[in-house]
């Protein structure tokens, strides 16, 4: 698939469920299904966990912002919720230091979209851009329909990763999962 084809699909989900629901727009909705919505963590960690908003506000909380290029036009947000390094943290990852360069974190959507972040781009030794499992959104609550997380990293240029609805984050050694074989010696 093309990246404009991801892109235009990604739209169209978007302008699907304004559609169903009246303009998509977030922040400013109404309560939020704290109790109804989880985002379970699994993968390479010693405690798998079922998370819900409450939970992901309990851990520290970082505000980033950033400004896309792509459907928004350069839109700025402002976005808060805790590192996705915390959050997986949190579920104490089975890995030493010398696996920790293979890792990664498979995070996907309600409806299915999967997006990728490297251990090394999460983690603050590893990258200055903040990750964040945000819950909040220009200072309000994530709308209804992108409850109970958006994961997203500021620095992106396009909001091609950006995840919203989560629903699993995955934490997982990326080189076993790679179909790329190295070159025979």
């Amino acid at each position: 698939m093309a990246l404009s084809e991801v892109t235009t699909t990604r739209r169209a989900a978007l302008a699907l469920a304004a559609a169903a629901g009246g303009a998509v727009v977030l922040g400013k909705s109404g309560a939020r299904a704290e109790d109804a919505l989880t985002i379970s963590v699994g993968g390479e960690v010693g405690q798998q966990a079922k998370l819900t908003v409450a939970d992901l506000d309990a851990l520290p909380p970082h505000g980033v912002s950033g400004a896309w290029s792509d459907a928004d036009e350069g839109a700025h947000f402002t976005a808060s919720g805790p590192l996705l390094y915390d959050v997986i943290n949190a579920c104490m990852p089975l890995v030493g230091q010398e696996s920790l360069a293979r890792m990664g974190v498979v995070v996907t959507g309600a409806d299915g979209y999967t997006s990728v972040f490297s251990w090394i781009e999460i983690a603050p030794e590893g990258s200055s851009d903040p990750v964040i499992v945000a819950t909040e959104f220009n200072g309000e609550p994530l709308r209804d329909i992108f409850q109970p997380a958006w994961v997203i990293n500021p620095e992106d240029k396009t909001s091609l990763r950006a995840v919203f609805s989560v629903v699993s984050l995955e934490f997982l050694d990326l080189a076993a999962a790679s179909t790329v074989k190295p070159p025979a010696s």
